[in-house]
């Protein structure tokens, strides 16, 4: 039931994302999938991860309640997800701004 949240907010700030940036409706959806599957994607590299780190220091990671394992791996699915939006959001941010530096000298050009 915690993952319909996580799945939730984090479509849902992608989306916001992607319509600051003037994307398409279609374009908004694919980001906050793309959001979604980022998090499930550092979920699951954050267990291998976990499970490597267990089998490197021999600590007996079977034992655990699979709850307490999951919640070790959601932060590394929220560093990578976060991650993907930062990027996301410099970039179209950049593009903006030389979009705006391009549009400043086509006005001045004019004068």
């Amino acid at each position: 039931m915690l993952g319909f949240v996580f799945m939730y907010f984090i479509g849902k700030y992608f989306y916001v994302l992607a319509e600051k940036a003037e994307k398409t409706k279609s374009m908004m959806w694919l980001f906050a999938i793309l959001g979604v599957i980022s998090y499930y994607g550092g979920t699951f590299m954050g267990g291998i991860i976990i499970g490597v780190f267990a089998v490197l220091f021999d600590i007996n990671i079977e034992y655990y309640p699979d709850f307490a394992v999951t919640l070790m791996a959601v932060p590394f699915g929220f560093l990578l997800c976060g991650g993907f939006y930062l990027i996301l959001k410099n970039v179209w941010r950049k593009k903006e701004k030389e979009t705006l530096i391009n549009d400043e000298d086509i006005l001045d050009a004019n004068l």
